[in-house]
């Protein structure tokens, strides 16, 4: 799998079975989710509800958050097998909000989307955070024990 951020809360997933795309619009190839509700396209599962949107792809899981605050148990249980977290920072997300709810769901992967600065992206975590231009990544080489934050360059 191959991810490409575009700025903002934008980002292009280039999967084995097809392209997911995230942003104003959440696109699996040329469907778009109209709104909550449970997907498949091509091979790629999806649920939307109340803003979070979960997809499960090359036998990952995936979760976009396009809200602002702290997730109630049943929400929870929605994305507790989450491997990589899209999750929003800075002025659309307070830091310590973004803290709490990267906690609460405990992702191997951490990818911010809508901050300014990387500077932004340092307060998420103890350490450094990686900066890439594009994450090839398959379920073999998630981590294991350290969640990596990973701030993708904007295409």
């Amino acid at each position: 799998m191959n991810i490409n951020y575009q700025g903002e809360g934008n980002f292009k997933i280039k999967a084995k079975e097809g392209n997911i795309i995230l942003g104003e619009k959440i696109q699996i190839n040329e469907f778009t989710i109209p709104g909550a509700g449970e997907f498949e396209v091509a091979g790629i599962s999806a649920e939307s509800i109340d803003g979070i949107f979960t997809f499960q792809s090359e036998d990952m899981n995936l979760t976009y958050l396009k809200r602002k605050n702290i997730l109630d148990d049943k929400e929870l249980e929605r994305v507790k097998d989450t491997d990589i977290l899209f999750v929003p920072i800075s002025e659309w997300l307070e830091t310590k909000t973004a803290i709490e709810v990267i906690n609460q769901i405990e992702p191997k992967i951490v990818i911010p989307m809508f901050y300014k600065n990387v500077d932004d992206v340092k307060l998420l975590g103890d350490a450094s955070p990686e900066i890439i231009d594009l994450l090839k990544i398959s379920k073999a080489n998630l981590p294991v024990e350290d969640r990596r934050i990973i701030a993708i360059n904007k295409q």
